[in-house]
């Protein structure tokens, strides 16, 4: 910095001795008025350069070495935040047992904006299909940016056996969340509920009641229904295979446990049919707290309930309804 000023200075004596040899050049000999007005105007030139001079080395500009550095604060205004990938282990699982799958599977992702497909249909390249990839042995990773997706996925070599799901992804998504229930072909008429959940409360349990039986884990099997597996341990799933679909029914889900309030046990109600490639899913809604209404089946018809409920036929228990909430199961 101290060089720069002092190289301007330099600068700034060298124009001013030039202007004042130019203007002696043009001054006559001998000194009379009208010289004595020319040296005085060369005078006034060379100030006025002198002080144009002055004034560029008080007004320059500091090194780039000792700029200000740019930080998040001082950066235009279009810069851009690169899209988050989040990473998740991705479970295939067979009901009704809950097993993975020990089969391969094939699992195909689009862009829920970019799928043209009908949901009845296999996706396909209209869709956009921004992932494909085997499923070895019921599990598989991946990375998706947030946004909302379609998934299609079925037995390796058996396209025509597939399902369809939705996914939303964000910060709040977990692996559980995108777990993939898949099913063998049910027979015809005959429909699957599969109840799965998180790690707490450790055991919640579906209960279908209707047409004079109750399905649930004391009553496994009706001339209806039966209940194929029940999980105690938290994270699994819980299913009641429907062999008669006649008939009024009202399926729901209690807290059996009671170690957290339900609503947040991250529980979901997923059924399937033999007509129905896409299984309909209920969520269980905020503040439900031990007892989710989640549907009525008339004749095959599905039709969401999705509120709190009270006590579960209590009439087909032996005995009162808190002796056997509160049973320890062996």
């Amino acid at each position: 910095m101290n060089g720069r000023k002092a190289a301007l200075a330099v600068t700034a004596a060298v124009a001013l001795a030039a202007v004042g040899a130019i203007v002696w050049a043009l001054v006559p000999g001998s000194k009379n008025e009208d010289s004595s007005s020319s040296d005085q105007s060369a005078v006034t030139v060379s100030q006025s350069i002198f002080e144009s001079t002055q004034a560029e080395s008080v007004t320059e500009q500091p090194d780039s070495s000792e700029a200000e550095p740019i930080t998040a604060s001082t950066a235009g205004s279009n810069d851009t935040k690169k899209p988050v990938k989040r990473q998740f282990t991705v479970d295939v699982l067979l009901a009704p047992l809950g097993f993975r799958v020990d089969k391969d599977y094939e699992l195909e992702i689009a862009p829920a904006a970019d799928v043209k497909s009908k949901p009845s249909s296999h996706l396909d390249s209209q869709d956009n299909i921004i992932y494909s990839a085997a499923v070895i042995n019921g599990v598989t990773e991946l990375e998706l940016e947030d946004g909302d997706y379609e998934i299609c996925i079925y037995p390796e070599g058996q396209p025509d056996n597939f399902k369809r799901y939705s996914w939303h992804i964000d910060e709040n998504t977990t692996n559980k969340d995108l777990q993939l229930i898949v099913t063998e072909k049910l027979a015809d008429g005959q429909m699957m509920i599969v109840l799965h959940w998180g790690e707490k409360p450790r055991d919640i349990d579906g209960y279908l009641v209707g047409e004079g039986e109750t399905v649930f884990y004391w009553g496994r099997e009706g001339k209806h229904a039966r209940l194929d597996t029940d999980s105690r341990k938290g994270s699994g799933i819980e299913t009641i295979t429907v062999t008669d679909t006649n008939g009024s029914f009202t399926y729901t889900v209690d807290d059996y446990s009671n170690e957290t309030p339900l609503w947040q046990s991250g529980a979901v109600v997923e059924v399937f049919t033999s007509e129905n490639r896409n299984p309909t899913v209920f969520r269980v809604p905020a503040n439900i707290k031990e007892v989710w209404e989640v549907f009525k089946l008339e004749n095959g018809q599905l039709t969401a309930i999705n509120k709190e409920g009270g006590i579960i036929c209590p009439e087909k228990i032996d005995g009162s309804w808190e002796e056997n909430h509160n049973r320890v199961r062996e």
